[in-house]
């Protein structure tokens, strides 16, 4: 028996897209002078941004800066690979540090977290916590979050 040729598949048009845009928020308090550089970019733009660029380049002076770090990432895929970024990173540099997995940054983990280092670094979360991280935490913490921040007055 023989068998039958299969047709051939058509292949659909590649439809053109607009490059998709990424919402980039990065917020750091130091002392009492928060960088905040708020962008909206798209995706294949950010790193040629000058602005970004010099603030990421004002943050890691600023980590360069100090030692004894609590690193406090989200447990989901993109806060725990960020984690690791930065654990490795300051590594690299030398510093002291631990790392604490926390599923979401709740008023009662920021309690618990108060008084356990000098430096904090805060990642994929916090930026919906700002206040009452200055309020508790002072002057001595990072926020590294790509979500967006409620409006906040400093």
């Amino acid at each position: 028996m023989q068998k039958k040729k299969q047709p051939a598949l058509k292949k659909k048009p590649k439809k053109k897209t607009q490059p998709k845009t990424l919402k980039f928020y990065i917020i750091v308090c130091i002392g009492n002078l928060p960088l905040q550089p708020f962008k909206t970019l798209p995706k294949t733009s950010f790193l040629m941004d000058k602005e970004f660029l010099q603030k990421a380049k004002e943050i890691a002076q600023e980590i360069k800066k100090r030692d004894n770090f609590l690193v406090v990432t989200n447990h989901d895929a993109d806060g725990i690979s960020s984690g690791a970024i930065i654990a490795t990173a300051l590594s690299r540099l030398g510093k002291k540090f631990e790392t604490i997995v926390l599923k979401q940054l709740y008023s009662e983990e920021i309690d618990k977290l108060v008084g356990k280092s000098e430096n904090y670094i805060f990642i994929d979360f916090g930026s919906g916590q700002l206040s009452e991280l200055k309020e508790k935490i002072r002057e001595n913490f990072f926020v590294l979050d790509h979500h967006q921040p409620p409006a906040v007055e400093w």
